[in-house]
């Protein structure tokens, strides 16, 4: 399914801007984001519905990740950076 992102816009209470007025639209795929802090993390978090953007709209095909925050869950996994890398790192359980 397409992602859609319009006019998107995310500020932290610290300040950090994270998105500014982001449209955006990405073909269906498969899709990994790797990097450094600024290379997306926030984007994905609200892909997710972890996190709201200020301003803007997000959908997933044709769901609205804003208002149909339990149906975006249902189709869509996240995996923390860090989570991943504590479990491989220690070979413990990785539950949460």
């Amino acid at each position: 399914m397409e992602v859609h992102l319009e006019g998107v816009s995310k500020t932290y209470a610290n300040g950090v801007q994270a998105l500014k007025d982001v449209t955006l639209t990405i073909p269906v795929g498969i899709y990994g984001l790797l990097g450094p802090h600024g290379a997306g993390q926030s984007t994905v978090r609200m892909l997710a519905a972890l996190h709201e953007p200020d301003e803007g709209s997000i959908g997933l095909g044709d769901t609205d990740v804003l208002h149909q925050k339990d149906e975006v869950r249902k189709m869509l996994g996240y995996l923390l950076w860090h989570h991943a890398a504590w479990c491989a790192g220690t070979h413990r359980n990785c539950e949460p």
